[in-house]
């Protein structure tokens, strides 16, 4: 099981320790928070979630940790089997639901509106843990429908701690030392997890104004056609 203890903060100084420690008490989880953990593979988003979960069982908290694809291949049967409402139930009980590496492959759109829908109905109910490769301003190349992702965006968004983690895989450390693998060239693009359409500087609390500055022109653009498509009673 992995440990806040066996996580090497010094291997990852984009990391704020003490924004860790503080989203382990699990408050944001009292209140139906959400936190966003995002960087390219092997920086330790696995094992943060992992920890966290850990933390809040403990707490008292129930907590359940399907993968991206485990979990939306679920909604996709329970949906051809005619019980997509029975499973959005059940995945709206554990007061703190992981969703582990969304986007390492895009969603088509029926599987992208099956998770809005469970998005939706965790919405200011139930937390919300999400880590990926992926930062926020490519969720709508994952979720392949503006629409889509506008609105999913925009219940995560709301309540959330967004944090990035820029760094060396730990799986490959190790190898690039021995000089079996070069590193990548400077200069080859901004790390995964910052936002593309404005820089990030400084410490966590700057980088989740930029994002939350990011979405606020991002939904403007996208409002009209969000509340066409889902601004419904069975939706709100």
């Amino acid at each position: 099981m992995k440990e806040l203890a066996g996580f090497d903060f010094e291997a990852q100084p984009s990391i704020d320790p003490k924004q860790i420690r503080d989203l382990a008490a699990s408050h944001w989880i009292a209140n139906g928070g959400n936190v966003l953990l995002l960087g390219p593979p092997g920086v330790g988003k696995t094992h943060l979630s992992i920890a966290l979960g850990r933390e809040a069982i403990l707490a008292g908290y129930t907590v359940q940790f399907p993968a991206a694809t485990t979990l939306v291949a679920g909604l996709a049967k329970a949906h051809g089997e005619r019980r997509l409402g029975e499973k959005l139930l059940t995945l709206s009980k554990p007061k703190l639901l992981i969703v582990d590496e969304l986007g390492y492959l895009q969603l088509e759109p029926d599987a992208a509106h099956l998770f809005f829908q469970l998005v939706s109905r965790r919405y200011e109910t139930g937390a919300m843990l999400i880590t990926s490769n992926r930062s926020v301003a490519d969720w709508v190349t994952v979720f392949a429908d503006p629409v889509v992702a506008t609105a999913i965006l925009d219940r995560l968004l709301h309540h959330s701690d967004v944090l990035t983690i820029r760094g060396d895989s730990y799986r490959l450390r190790a190898k690039r030392k021995s000089g079996l693998i070069k590193p990548p060239p400077a200069g080859d693009g901004p790390p995964v997890g910052s936002a593309s359409l404005r820089p990030v500087t400084g410490g966590n609390n700057l980088q989740t104004r930029s994002y939350s500055r990011w979405w606020g022109q991002f939904f403007m653009t996208q409002r009209g056609r969000f509340r066409m498509a889902f601004d419904t009673p069975s939706n709100m």
